[in-house]
């Protein structure tokens, strides 16, 4: 399996935005912690097509599914001794990824393993990392903070997108995370709106 993260990591080295080598880290980390809470037996070699998937789920998207990329992957995966059905699943995976990025409607059904990390994926958008990767990402794109006229605004997104990702959680342990998350989000914006109209508590007086 190191040869595998090794791998991701020189894929992902100089990547800049929200889907780094990090983001993959703990996509793999938090879909297993998934799949250990669905199942009744744990099987290890579930956990290896886990750390795979998840480490591996976005580097295809910088190469716009390039075969030689693909053969590339395969020949990998061969040494870390993966079957040609499961280099196949875990290739699909991340042909997912590179298709659906940044979606919620994604079309194509996942195997129970691919649900785990497409609902890992989605909780890194969530809680405290997920608050802040929504402002990295705003400020390299020059987006503003917040603006009352200009809806392409960061704290917009939260309202958009993030505080409904529960509803396309596909477990029901990513369920329950992401509505904790989602949670801690809420509180978040109270105390930002707070902020943001400075507002301070009466226990300051």
């Amino acid at each position: 399996m190191n040869k595998i993260i090794e791998f991701a990591k020189e894929q992902l080295v100089n990547v800049t935005d929200q889907h780094d080598f990090f983001h993959a880290q703990r996509v793999a980390q938090m879909a297993i912690e998934i799949y250990r809470r669905e199942v009744k037996v744990v099987h290890q070699h579930d956990e290896d097509m886990l750390l795979a998937m998840g480490y591996l789920h976005d580097t295809l998207a910088h190469h716009q599914e390039d075969e030689a990329y693909i053969e590339t992957v395969q020949s990998l995966l061969a040494e870390e001794s993966f079957t040609p059905g499961e280099s196949s699943e875990i290739i699909r995976v991340m042909k997912h990824f590179a298709k659906f990025r940044n979606s919620l409607h994604k079309e194509a059904p996942l195997s129970f393993l691919g649900r785990c990390i497409n609902d890992a994926d989605l909780l890194d958008d969530l809680g405290a990392i997920g608050i802040a990767r929504i402002f990295s990402y705003g400020a390299k794109h020059d987006q503003p903070l917040y603006d009352p006229e200009n809806r392409n605004n960061s704290v917009q997104y939260f309202y958009n997108k993030l505080l409904q990702l529960d509803q396309y959680m596909s477990t029901l342990t990513g369920t329950k995370v992401a509505r904790q998350r989602i949670e801690f989000m809420r509180t978040y914006l109270v105390q930002f709106w707070a902020d943001w109209e400075v507002d301070l508590p009466d226990s300051l007086k």
